[in-house]
């Protein structure tokens, strides 16, 4: 079949869900001002970790910001994704959120 026809069939267009979440760690500044700023360095690289821990194989994650992360979740609906998105927030080996 050519790639025409295949494009034509409509078997290229189904729908699938993809959500966009994006995440950002909440009084960094703060963190900074309490524990200094090597601890502020810190932060947003613990929190990638985690969010690559629980990630899925065909996610993807950017750190667009300072402390702006977004994650790509094809094949995920919105309250999936927001089910996703705690995850981190919450996870450490020592029991602590960010």
């Amino acid at each position: 079949m050519s790639r025409g026809r295949a494009l034509d069939s409509g078997d290229r267009c189904r729908w699938r869900p993809l959500s966009l979440v994006l995440l950002d760690i909440d009084h960094l500044k703060l963190i900074n001002d309490t524990h200094g700023h090597e601890a502020g360095n810190r932060a947003p690289t613990e929190f990638a970790g985690r969010l690559l821990d629980v990630r899925r194989g065909a996610e993807v994650l950017a750190r667009v910001g300072g402390e702006e992360f977004a994650w790509i979740l094809p094949y995920t609906t919105g309250p999936d994704a927001l089910c996703a998105a705690e995850v981190p927030a919450t996870r450490s080996d020592r029991g602590q959120a960010i």
